[in-house]
C-alpha cells in the first residue's frame, strides 16, 4: 500500500498557477463510493474551488452480509468496486486541466472484513489510486476537520455527525478545544436491516429496502432511534444542550473528502 496519500503525475500540467493543483479524493464507503475533484491553493492549504463531485454505488457491506458469507468481500463485488472507482476516475481525468494527484479512504467495511486489506491492495492496483484503510477515530478527524473548513463554523460550536452505511461518528471539541469522538456502528445499513427485522418482523434482505413504511411503522422506526440516541454518551448530549440557538449542528457523509483534498500530502 502506498505511505504517500496521493498520487502525483509529475509529467501532467495541470496547475493554472504555480500553487494551485487539481486533487481528486475517494471515499470507499459501506454502500457508496465518493468522489470530489478540486484546485487546491498547496500554499496556503485551503481549496480553491470545488470542479466535480460524483458518486458510484458499491455495496460493500451488503456484500458482507450475503447469504452463506464467510466474512469476505467477494469476488463479484471486487469487480462492481473497480468498475466504479476506473468510472469515477475516468470523470476527473476527463477534464481539463487533468488531476494531478489522487488518493483514497476506505471505511467500515474494509474494517470489517476477513480480507479488507486484499481487496484494497486489489482496487489500489486495478486503478493506480493510493488506498489507505481509516479507523473510525480517523474518520471522524477528517470529517469533523473538512466540515468546520468547508462550512466556516466556528470549531468550539460544531457537533459534526457522519453517518455512513456501516458505522457512524459524531465528533465535537471539548474546553480545552481537544476532539471527542463517539463512534458507533448505528449506522444505515443497520438500522435499515433492524427497523425490516424488529418492526417489519421479515427477515433481512441485504439488499432490501423496508419502504413502504405504514404510519405506524415509520412511527415505530422513529421511536427506534430515540432509544439509540438516548445511550449517546454525556459527552455529546452536553454539547447539544449546550450549543447557542444560532449555531449549527452539521450532519454530513462527505466532509472527510473536503479535509483529505487539502490536507498536505507530506504531512
Amino acid at each position: 500500500m502506498a505511505k504517500d496519500p496521493f498520487s502525483r503525475n509529475h509529467n501532467q500540467v495541470s496547475e493554472t498557477k504555480a500553487n494551485v493543483i487539481r486533487r481528486v479524493s475517494f471515499d470507499i464507503g459501506s454502500a457508496t463510493t465518493k468522489m470530489v475533484v478540486a484546485d487546491v491553493d498547496i500554499q496556503k492549504n485551503r481549496i480553491i474551488s470545488v470542479v466535480l463531485k460524483d458518486t458510484r454505488l458499491a455495496g460493500y457491506k451488503n456484500n458482507l452480509q450475503r447469504p452463506g458469507s464467510d466474512g469476505t468481500i467477494s469476488d463479484a463485488m471486487l469487480s462492481q468496486g473497480i468498475q466504479a472507482l476506473q468510472a469515477l476516475k475516468a470523470a476527473a481525468q476527463a477534464l481539463n486541466p487533468e488531476p494531478s494527484e489522487f488518493c483514497a479512504v476506505a471505511t467500515a467495511a474494509f474494517r470489517t472484513a476477513k480480507n479488507g486489506l486484499d481487496i484494497a491492495q486489489a482496487l489500489e492496483k486495478h486503478t493506480n489510486i493510493p488506498i489507505k484503510i481509516i479507523n473510525q477515530a480517523e474518520e471522524a478527524r477528517l470529517g469533523f476537520q473538512g466540515a468546520v473548513a468547508k462550512t466556516g463554523v466556528d470549531a468550539q460550536y460544531a457537533l459534526v455527525w457522519d453517518v455512513g452505511g456501516g458505522s457512524m461518528q459524531m465528533a465535537n471539541l471539548d474546553s480545552h478545544k481537544k476532539l471527542e469522538i463517539y463512534e458507533s456502528n448505528f449506522a444505515f445499513i443497520p438500522f435499515t436491516q433492524m427497523v425490516i427485522k424488529t418492526i417489519q418482523h421479515k427477515e433481512p434482505d441485504p439488499h432490501g429496502s423496508p419502504n413502504p413504511l405504514t404510519e405506524k411503522e415509520a412511527q415505530e422506526a422513529i421511536d427506534l432511534a430515540y432509544e439509540h440516541a438516548a445511550q449517546l454518551p454525556d459527552f455529546i448530549k452536553h454539547k447539544i444542550m449546550s450549543l447557542p440557538p444560532w449555531s449549527l449542528v452539521l450532519v454530513q457523509s462527505i466532509m472527510l473528502l473536503y479535509r483529505l483534498i487539502w490536507q498536505n500530502p507530506s504531512r
